[in-house]
């Protein structure tokens, strides 16, 4: 899963991690042969137990539509900016020592990085830094040789959350956010090679209103913005074929084991009219209960609107039925296979971006009509 658990547990330091520029992802690998077989590394491996569920969201209190009332927050974040209010309100009122989470880092190979926040003050500055990065970075492996005394908060994704919980324990917090598939840094290169960019000065892929923009910033001080939702990036993302392989087994889309999970609210008429954001808000324990009905007591977050779970997996709907019942079906190993071959063969840095639109549209209608065809049978 590309987590990085494994190296933050591993008591004879002898896993790494490493870039491999041929795939796009961050390799663990073992740096020397003293394994003394401790099973940790397992212990912590979210994919050791990775089962799937009839529930698509898992165990929740309330699910809420939320954003922050700081407009500039809420208009550079994600989707309604109700991450960075939490994360500024918990290291303002001392509730946390450090927040765990990605960042945007121009200077970083994947142009993202893992690092400690200690200071609200960075995630006020520029709120969009901190909004959705389309890599897959091992952010638990800075969990190694934390100081027990302190508390953390972790945002991360399924897989993170996972492996954060089990290395850090209960008495920290924990924000899941929710995702479809960790991505390689390939689709990211391709992107910008149909835009005729070798390198770039930095890269947000959302933030800028909702559903966001992927806005490119060149060397030469142009700025390139496509809408997020109908933009070539998208369409690459979207196709499957960057997607980490180990991904293609996991049934968490929502970070269950989260505190409180977020997501973006895809519903027909809120992708039409909604132009700020909100945060899809799935609150799961009496931590995370407590701490939203703090943030709006004290008017830091706006509620918007209860929503009730068929709404929320109706917004989400391909992804899901994906995850929890398609995943093993033959046609989609067929296809997984055909992705294998197909970047094995290194063709898909000359096929144009229509290529990718084709297999990302017709991929989700694969995957409702494997729906239809079973409601007939």
């Amino acid at each position: 899963m590309r987590c990085g658990g494994c190296v933050a547990v591993c008591p004879q330091q002898i896993l790494k991690i490493r870039y491999n520029k041929k795939t796009g992802f961050y390799d663990v690998i073992m740096d020397g042969k003293q394994c003394c077989k401790c099973g940790k590394c397992i212990k912590v491996c979210p994919a050791a137990t990775n089962e799937s569920s009839e529930k698509y969201i898992g165990k929740y209190k309330k699910i809420y539509l939320t954003s922050s009332v700081n407009q500039n927050i809420r208009i550079n974040a994600t989707s309604g900016g109700s991450i960075n209010e939490i994360c500024r309100y918990l290291l303002e009122k001392k509730k946390v020592d450090k927040i765990l989470l990605v960042k945007n880092e121009p200077d970083a190979k994947m142009l993202a990085k893992a690092k400690f926040v200690e200071s609200e003050e960075e995630l006020l500055e520029n709120p969009r830094q901190f909004a959705s990065r389309y890599v897959s970075i091992p952010l638990c492996s800075l969990l190694k040789n934390v100081d027990k005394n302190k508390k953390y908060a972790v945002i991360g994704t399924p897989c993170q959350i996972i492996s954060a919980r089990r290395i850090l324990g209960r008495d920290n917090i924990y924000l899941g956010i929710a995702c479809s598939e960790g991505i390689s840094f390939k689709a990211t290169e391709k992107y910008l090679k149909e835009l005729e960019l070798k390198q770039i000065e930095n890269i947000f892929y959302r933030g800028g209103g909702w559903p966001g923009r992927t806005t490119v910033f060149t060397h030469d001080g142009e700025i390139i913005e496509q809408e997020h939702y109908n933009s070539d990036f998208n369409a690459i993302y979207s196709s499957q074929i960057y997607r980490n392989k180990g991904c293609r087994f996991c049934h968490d889309q929502f970070a269950n084991e989260a505190d409180i999970s977020f997501f973006d609210f895809w519903n027909v008429l809120e992708v039409k009219n909604e132009k700020f954001g909100k945060s899809g808000t799935i609150v799961r324990t009496e931590i995370g209960e407590k701490l939203l009905e703090k943030l709006e007591e004290e008017k830091r977050i706006y509620i918007e609107e209860t929503l009730d779970e068929k709404r929320v997996i109706d917004s989400q709907e391909w992804i899901l039925l994906l995850k929890e019942k398609y995943w093993n079906h033959w046609t989609i190993k067929i296809y997984y296979l055909f992705i294998n071959i197909f970047r094995l063969s290194i063709i898909e840095y000359i096929l144009p971006i229509s290529f990718y639109r084709f297999f990302s549209k017709n991929f989700r209608r694969w995957i409702y009509l494997l729906k239809r065809i079973e409601r007939v049978k």
